[in-house]
């Protein structure tokens, strides 16, 4: 995940009239953005959390994230891993959401 987009989907949002204000007056919306994240958990969690964080602090919405890289088997494995981390969104984070996991090949 990298954070230098947050430029991107502020600046590439929609203008919008402002209310109570001349037809001329429009603010910028920005787009809401997705972030790739780690396998894991842990490191998944802490990465989803800084990169939300800046984003958020740049009010640049975020939707939630897709994990990437995640192994089949073990401890770590993408079931496992997705247990958790849906957990954590749905205690932690109940406004966003982990739209899926992508398998290591």
């Amino acid at each position: 995940t990298g954070t230098d987009n947050a430029s991107v989907a502020r600046a590439c949002g929609r203008l919008f009239p402002v209310p109570g204000s001349t037809a001329a007056t429009t603010e910028r919306v920005p787009v809401p953005v997705l972030l790739i994240g780690k396998s894991g958990v842990g490191d998944a969690i802490d990465s989803f959390n800084i990169n939300a964080t800046y984003f958020s602090h740049r009010n640049v919405p975020v939707l939630g994230a897709i994990f990437n890289k995640m192994n089949l088997e073990g401890f770590y494995s993408l079931e496992n891993c997705k247990d958790a981390i849906d957990m954590y969104f749905d205690k932690f984070q109940p406004d966003k959401r982990s739209f899926g996991y992508i398998p290591q090949i």
